[in-house]
């Protein structure tokens, strides 16, 4: 069908736009002239085209020198005077051109505003470092940890390990997160970003799948790191306006790889293919309990959205002539590429000022961990350290935590399924997982840890049976302080309730060769709080507003501790005691909830259900 006159002036007018836009150098005047159509453009357009064309903007702004956009700024505040505009969609240029300023204005003070650059060169921008400290801050939540667990049980042996990635009704291969209190998030790839891509097959799909790697979680890390880094203040906290930029260079940095020449192109294409992977890794969330932070209730049926991602990526490339000695023009070279990040649909739920904010901490040292598969005890280390700190943060209630082995090996994609275990398989894991927590221990994330009896580094029986035993084994792990901080406690108000259960004392004893854990019903350690009365029980509210919080019907409850809902309803309003026997089930309820509360963690060793 040909086209009107007015689509083609229409097409002619974008593409002068872009064209005005893509200049290296503007002068005032044609910058303001290309805001002038861009604005004029964008009114005319559905919110969802807007925000893409505030993207592709910020692109564009990203070629231009600081200065430029700086002398160019007064002039965009002041543009109600060429045009006239709605007042909102200006204030949105205005924050993504100041954003843009603030961002390089680092990297103009550390180059000295790029003095004296040489004809032909390009501009390469210096990213704020997220891991000043040793450590960054970084997301951390149920479609967060259900990724990294898709890709740690990626790898060769995606296809034999125990709960990992199946094929789904269709033949496509998913990884399927589930919450302790219901719902499931599904990860799977689509690595189809452009329409040169070929079509997809069920083998293909879990090729891709067999691609993911370590490296791969390595620069989701980073890319998170880098979203919450100090500098960017609460800018990623307001999901869909606000993106972040990251460069290959940055992420190798952060790696603590020192490369130069081809090396170096190598690995920025290595980047630049595990950011490609990311782009190409989907969630479906299905009815996963969350609060909701415009209407500030917590939705105990669920959430659901499709076709999520880690991040909304859009690509940067700056590159510069080659000059060879005899002046003649070369090749163009690529000197930098990078990315413009901003956080995906999860964050509405999850990482929102409006609501509430989940967050942890990584280690800069688990970052800096080699990741090549030669390495196989480094690469089980960085995967363990990654999997315990988000696991730590997600918990909230400890500097310490005990696990099962074969559950922390299973989260990490390091358990295959019986059949698939050769001779050699227990030995080498088990060779494998000392040197691995030994080296989290050296690198300063574990400040102790207490093996389990028989089965530490110096431990040599491997008797009949011993396998069982040892996966069966239980570990005790405490973190270096400097990575618990107080945005711990500060999490800790955002996503619980502010009450307490009756602490636990617990007491050890040893039976063969594995210890037990004994729970007792301790004393409360004030003599009455709102949380517990005189005699050790539960007070009646507290346990309603924790119910209420972590997604339980009083229905649901009351099934669950085996009485009658007219029973809780009395226990809940104060007019009745519960009982010796009840009591204990509450504790062991609390307890449980506490634990598994927010994250969907399952790897954790709970109470026995009751």
């Amino acid at each position: 069908m040909p086209r009107s006159k007015s689509n083609k002036g229409k097409e002619d007018k974008t593409s002068e736009v872009g064209q005005q836009l893509s200049m290296e150098f503007l002068g005032p005047d044609q910058f303001i002239e290309s805001l002038k159509i861009l604005i004029q453009e964008m009114q005319t357009l559905p919110l969802e085209e807007q925000r893409t064309k505030l993207v592709e903007f910020a692109e564009e702004l990203s070629l231009l020198e600081v200065e430029t956009i700086n002398s160019h700024l007064e002039k965009l505040r002041t543009i109600d005077k060429y045009v006239q505009i709605d007042v909102n969609l200006k204030e949105t240029l205005l924050q993504v051109v100041d954003g843009f300023c603030k961002m390089y204005q680092a990297a103009s003070d550390i180059t000295q505003s790029l003095e004296k650059l040489g004809p032909g060169k390009a501009i390469v921008r210096q990213v704020p470092n997220a891991f000043l400290n040793g450590y960054g801050e970084m997301p951390n939540n149920p479609l967060i940890a259900a990724g990294i667990e898709a890709i740690f049980k990626g790898g060769k042996n995606a296809r034999i390990l125990q709960n990992g990635w199946s094929d789904s009704e269709n033949d496509r291969p998913i990884y399927q997160h589930r919450g302790s209190k219901g719902g499931r998030i599904i990860v799977y790839p689509n690595p189809t970003n452009h329409h040169t891509d070929p079509l997809l097959t069920n083998e293909s799909l879990w090729e891709f799948v067999e691609s993911l790697n370590v490296f791969t979680s390595d620069v989701v890390l980073a890319v998170l790191a880098q979203l919450c880094e100090p500098s960017t203040g609460d800018k990623p906290k307001h999901p869909m306006l606000e993106s972040v930029r990251i460069t290959s260079d940055a992420i190798l940095s952060y790696k603590g790889i020192q490369r130069w020449g081809t090396d170096r192109q190598e690995l920025r294409k290595r980047v630049h293919d595990e950011m490609e992977k990311l782009r190409s890794l989907y969630f479906d969330v299905e009815k996963f309990p969350a609060s909701d932070p415009t209407t500030k209730r917590w939705e105990s049926k669920g959430v659901s959205w499709e076709g999520d991602r880690f991040f909304d990526i859009v690509k940067v490339e700056v590159y510069q002539n080659y000059i060879p000695k005899d002046g003649k023009k070369g090749e163009i070279e690529q000197i930098e590429l990078s990315w413009l990040v901003r956080a995906g649909q999860w964050a509405y739920w999850w990482l929102n000022a409006q609501g509430r904010v989940w967050m942890g901490r990584i280690a800069h040292a688990i970052i800096e961990l080699d990741h090549r598969e030669v390495r196989s005890s480094e690469v089980l280390a960085k995967k363990l350290g990654q999997r315990l700190m988000l696991l730590l943060y997600a918990i909230r209630t400890t500097s310490t935590l005990e696990l099962k082995i074969g559950n922390l090996l299973e989260d990490v994609g390091e358990l295959v399924t019986l059949e698939n275990r050769d001779k050699n398989w227990a030995p080498r894991t088990r060779d494998r997982f000392d040197e691995a927590i030994l080296k989290l221990k050296e690198i300063g994330v574990f400040s102790d840890v207490t093996w389990p009896l028989g089965y530490g580094p110096g431990d040599s029986d491997r008797g009949k049976g011993w396998v069982e035993k040892w996966l069966a084994s239980s570990i005790k792990i405490s973190f270096a302080e400097n990575l618990l901080s107080t945005s711990m406690t500060n999490n800790e108000q955002l996503t619980r309730p502010k009450v307490r259960p009756v602490e636990p004392s617990v007491e050890r004893s040893t039976e063969g060769s594995t210890e037990v854990a004994k729970l007792k019903r301790g004393r409360p350690k004030s003599q009455e709080s709102a949380t517990t009365r005189m005699d050790g029980t539960l007070d009646g509210s507290a346990i309603r507003q924790a119910r209420i919080e972590w997604a339980w019907s009083q229905e649901d409850l009351a099934k669950h501790l085996d009485i009658s809902r007219t029973y809780l309803s009395q226990i809940e309003m104060g007019k009745r005691k519960p009982s010796k026997e009840l009591t204990l089930k509450l504790n062991k309820w609390w307890a449980k909830t506490v634990q598994s509360v927010g994250e969907g963690v399952t790897c954790i060793d709970l109470p026995e259900p009751l």
